[in-house]
């Protein structure tokens, strides 16, 4: 999963950048990706399944929205096509979020 979290962040690192815009004015930017497993993954909300999933018949996708003021105030809104994931993976992305994107947790 680590994967993909780095090509989201190389995507809204792309659109966020770093430091407010010139000017004043107000920028913001949209990413998106894939985030459907590749190998066979077990999937909650299935309470009679025994086996894992076999390949997606669809995207399952992560999307961001980036805004900065202009004033130097950004924030970064991040959700996915997905019922619940663990804290420990919503916490290592919001780690390199932050670090790539010298943001505070506040701010994701």
């Amino acid at each position: 999963m680590r994967a993909w979290s780095l090509g989201f962040l190389f995507a809204l690192s792309t659109i966020a950048g770093s430091g407010s815009s010139a000017g004043g004015q107000v920028k913001a930017g949209i990413a998106s990706i894939s985030i459907a497993p590749i190998e066979p993954a077990w999937l909650a909300g299935y309470p009679g399944r025994n086996h894992p999933s076999g390949p997606a018949s669809g995207d399952i996708r992560a999307r961001a929205l980036a805004i900065d003021d202009g004033s130097g105030g950004r924030v970064a809104l991040i959700s996915v096509e997905l019922l619940a994931f663990p804290r420990t993976l919503s916490e290592m992305v919001a780690a390199d979020i932050m670090k790539a994107l010298d943001l505070d947790r506040g701010q994701i």
